[in-house]
């Protein structure tokens, strides 16, 4: 399982772009999926989870909801297509174009050993929040951007991988406003 995970993108985070969801865990425990605002809402997903119960239960089927917080998204973990109860609220911390994590959850969920993991996850990221996330004005020579993650096991192993993607800069609109003459004939 991963224990520790950093995600450099091409992209970057911009933090002021939209409102922050600032609930705690314990937030999310009493009011559920309305802890956040929708505001905040950057996307879903599933996640296959291995809980640590075995067969039948593992692997466990899972819906994601991803908020922006502070500095951070974070993920709330419910059974597939239900909104509660919520099984896991985890976060990882946003900085410039890195996402960083620790997704081994050691906080006694579930029993008996208290560490769940993701063992396959699905996200799709609102189009709207592109103001959030964006890809720079220009391409870098060869015309590809290039995204890295370096992964750290439970087992002490550990992984880079890397992953190029065609180079679409993003468009800066300007917007012109045209003054129109309006000819009125008389009253």
């Amino acid at each position: 399982m991963v224990k520790h995970g950093v995600y450099e993108l091409a992209a970057v985070f911009h933090e002021g772009a939209m409102e922050a969801c600032r609930a705690s865990d314990q937030d999310f425990d009493v009011e559920g999926l309305d802890a956040c605002p929708a505001s905040t809402a950057l996307g879903r997903g599933t996640a296959s989870v291995i809980t640590g119960f075995g067969p039948p239960v593992d692997p466990l089927a899972t819906d994601i909801h991803i908020y922006h917080g502070p500095q951070s998204e974070i993920y709330v973990f419910t059974p597939a297509g239900q909104s509660r109860p919520i099984l896991q609220v985890a976060r990882a911390r946003v900085t410039g174009n890195t996402i960083s994590e620790d997704p081994v959850y050691p906080n006694g969920w579930p029993p008996p050993n208290g560490k769940a993991a993701p063992t396959t996850i699905d996200v799709r990221y609102k189009p709207a929040r592109a103001a959030y996330l964006t890809t720079p004005a220009s391409c870098p020579a060869g015309g590809r951007w290039t995204s890295n993650a370096h992964l750290a096991y439970t087992d002490g192993s550990s992984d880079s991988v890397s992953s190029n993607a065609r180079c679409i800069p993003s468009k800066r609109r300007h917007r012109h406003h045209r003054h129109h003459r309006r000819d009125h004939d008389g009253d």
